[in-house]
């Protein structure tokens, strides 16, 4: 889910994606690493965060994770 987004922001989308479907693995990407914008992500329901920067090396791992945790039966969110 990309957090800046025409229309409607990732922020928002997030959350009614997590209201619809309460499993739904929901990823955040962004360009920028502003502190209070991953913050809210987080809180409106994003599992994890990846930077746009950095992506070849945290979307993998984030994906892994959740996978791993599905896996399990339960997410928890960090």
């Amino acid at each position: 889910m990309d957090i800046e987004m025409p229309v409607v922001d990732g922020v928002e989308a997030t959350r009614r994606l997590r209201a619809a479907m309460h499993d739904l693995p929901i990823v955040a990407v962004s360009g920028h690493d502003y502190e209070e914008r991953v913050l809210e992500i987080r809180q409106a329901g994003a599992d994890d965060y990846v930077r746009k920067a950095r992506m070849a090396e945290e979307l993998p791992r984030a994906l892994a994770a959740l996978l791993q945790t599905a896996g399990r039966g339960a997410r928890s969110r960090s």
